[in-house]
């Protein structure tokens, strides 16, 4: 509860269950003294074969790499309170995360789409429209008010998101970065 109010709730939640699921099962009875960064690594060494849903199947890199960002934020949290003089998971090494390329959407599949939706929901079908247009996260397009849009000089400002989970609020984009975007005549 100490780094709560450092944190986004969703984020929170995460850590939460990987210190519910992981990381204090795999502690056990071991002093948080004795901590060391090879019990890290075999813990994640083991993560990658096993699974708690299914054990034949082991968590991906990016979930252990979750994992890990809560081992490190926990214990360093415990090296401020002076429980350890340094925090092992700066010296652990979950496995590495190849991230694959985005892949965009067919265009003329995703024109046939919008012109379906805009039948059944014409609401959607803008909304879709402008996501394509801007390539901004829904939570961004939903947190757009009409004092972000200049439409005599076609200036869309993208200053928010809207946050979904427990509560739904208005918080900072995911870059924590104000966007200004240019709008074409057919977008205005």
């Amino acid at each position: 509860a100490t780094i709560l109010p450092n944190v986004e709730r969703n984020t929170y939640s995460a850590y939460e269950r990987n210190l519910r699921l992981y990381l204090v099962p795999a502690r056990g009875s071991l002093p948080l003294k004795d901590l060391k960064s090879s019990h890290l690594d075999e813990l994640y060494r083991r993560l990658s074969s096993t699974s708690h849903r299914d054990p034949s199947l082991g968590l991906t890199p990016n979930s252990i790499k979750q994992v890990h960002a809560t081992a490190r934020t926990v214990l360093h949290q415990a090296v401020k309170w002076e429980w350890l003089v340094r925090n092992p998971a700066l010296y652990a090494s979950p496995p590495p995360v190849h991230k694959a390329e985005p892949v965009s959407p067919d265009p003329a599949a995703l024109d046939a789409l919008i012109r379906y939706v805009r039948h059944v929901n014409p609401a959607l079908a803008f909304f879709m429209e402008m996501l394509e247009m801007t390539g901004c996260r829904p939570g961004e397009m939903c947190a757009v008010r009409w004092s972000d849009v200049d439409l005599d000089a076609g200036i869309l400002t993208v200053s928010g998101s809207i946050q979904r989970g427990w509560e739904r609020k208005r918080k900072a984009t995911k870059t924590h970065k104000v966007r200004r975007l240019s709008l074409d005549a057919d977008t205005i």
